[in-house]
């Protein structure tokens, strides 16, 4: 009950800043879940084009998930979270312990998981990026631009595992057996 009503006042608190727009409790819970991604993608110091394309993809399954929130709503919460993310940091990531806490759906396992794609979609190069998405006379496209990508830390960026690393031991992800194996074997 104490967590459910931390919850709620993180939860006031946010709707107090976004004054004028609707949030709905439902699409908080997914902002709170997600916000470690925005994170770890932003901690080179930019988001690039192959994670945008990662977190447009975030912002589909949240309103595949919620019917009545438009992706136009997700996407302007995510774009609040990711300018304001020094401010959110330590509130998001308490209220987010505190959904953790009494979670048995595997919410920590999903959270690495989208964390570790996250981080796997960036090339770190804009080069790159333009190259990888770039389609040939044939018109395949160069490396498959659409591959999953291969979670290694050889395509993690160092301040990204770095980000990833401390989130995950700040929100006690680590201390899920499986969870602990992803980290321990890209590190």
């Amino acid at each position: 009950m104490e967590e459910e009503n931390k919850i709620n006042e993180m939860y006031n608190r946010y709707l107090i800043e976004r004054q004028g727009f609707e949030i709905s409790p439902e699409l908080f819970r997914e902002l709170v879940i997600v916000f470690p991604v925005i994170l770890v993608l932003q901690a080179d110091g930019y988001i690039d084009t192959r994670e945008m394309q990662y977190l447009n993809k975030l912002i589909t399954q949240i309103t595949q998930k919620l019917k009545n929130i438009t992706e136009n709503q997700v996407r302007q919460e995510i774009r609040f979270l990711t300018w304001g993310a020094r401010i959110w940091r330590e509130p998001i990531l308490d209220t987010l312990i505190l959904t953790l806490k009494n979670d048995a759906t595997g919410l920590k396992e999903n959270i690495l998981e989208m964390m570790l794609q996250g981080a796997g979609t960036s090339t770190g190069s804009v080069s790159q990026n333009i190259y990888l998405g770039t389609v040939n006379p044939m018109g395949n496209t160069v490396l498959g631009a659409y591959m999953k990508p291969d979670i290694t830390s050889d395509f993690i960026d160092g301040k990204e595992m770095e980000e990833m690393l401390e989130i995950s031991e700040y929100l006690g992800l680590t201390e899920s057996s499986s969870a602990a194996t992803k980290l321990k074997n890209i590190s």
